[in-house]
């Protein structure tokens, strides 16, 4: 009967040897993802992908301003009555304890 390789290689060498080759697959994966990055010319300064991804007409085209602002004022009104409405269940209980 053969002897297996195991007890030769100690566990802390397998382990060593399955971190460096994990390091070296981060550094291939990251230098693939820079590359298809400056392929698509996000490194470079380039004016033409700057009015792609951050065009103000093409995010205002479906939005509506004068819904969301009343939106706002309900909500805000909400917040108030709530406000209100704790601030006289604490002065309620201050007084309940007070007595």
């Amino acid at each position: 009967m053969g002897r297996s390789c195991f007890p030769k290689c100690k566990l802390a060498r397998i382990m060593g040897w399955i971190q460096i080759i994990l390091g070296w697959l981060v550094i291939l994966v990251s230098l693939l993802s820079l590359t298809r990055f400056y392929s698509a010319g996000f490194f470079v300064h380039n004016e033409g992908i700057c009015q792609h991804f951050y065009n103000v007409r093409d995010v205002s085209d479906g939005f509506d301003v004068k819904s969301l602002s009343d939106r706002v004022g309900e909500v805000i009104d909400k917040l108030e009555t709530l406000q209100a409405k704790l601030e006289s269940k604490v002065q309620e209980m201050e007084k309940n304890k007070g007595t």
